[in-house]
């Protein structure tokens, strides 16, 4: 089955009026340098999406404190190579759209190709088939049967051998299915 992207009305409007800033400033129009903000954009949000992806998704969803401020601060640590000396509201202006453009342009590849998807979102991972732990995923996935005990807990299942299957789900969160 082909997978067919559907815009909304809003975003018929919306995408391309937040392209035009980054198209803009490719072209020249916005005047010289800002070219560069939108190559240097998009690498930045490469590596920070190629990262994020490293770190797996239980990681993330387990966020700490200090990983939050981290992950707010990143942007910070980049702020001068992102937009170089200029920091006029213009300039701001390219890079923000160009990185809002970005994350809707990799949603919608993500959602159009199966193998694009695969690199940008995670897959659910199975922790326990029919009352047995998968071992290799739990190690893979980094997670302890002590985890998995307390989200049967949390889902109602008494034992391990009660459970049917047990998910770790893209968002990190662990789902359980009685027998």
């Amino acid at each position: 089955m082909q997978r067919v992207v559907l815009l909304t009305g809003k975003q018929w409007l919306g995408v391309p009026l937040l392209a035009a800033p980054p198209i803009l400033a490719l072209c020249g129009v916005l005047g010289p340098g800002r070219a560069g903000i939108v190559g240097r954009v998009a690498l930045v949000y490469g590596l920070m999406l190629a990262s994020l992806r490293v770190l797996g998704k239980r990681d993330l969803s387990q966020m700490t404190a200090f990983d939050a401020v981290l992950l707010f601060l990143i942007p910070q640590i980049f702020r001068n190579y992102l937009i170089g000396a200029d920091d006029s509201l213009l300039t701001a202006l390219v890079g923000a759209t160009t990185l809002l453009v970005l994350v809707f342009v990799t949603s919608l590849l993500g959602f159009r190709s199966i193998t694009f998807g695969r690199l940008v979102r995670a897959a659910p991972t199975v922790l326990v088939e029919d009352g047995v732990l998968v071992e290799r995923a739990l190690n893979r996935e980094h997670i302890t049967p002590e985890e998995i005990d307390a989200a049967a807990r949390l889902a109602g299942v008494d034992r391990l051998a009660s459970v049917h299957l047990a998910t770790l789900e893209a968002d990190g969160k662990i789902s359980i299915i009685r027998r």
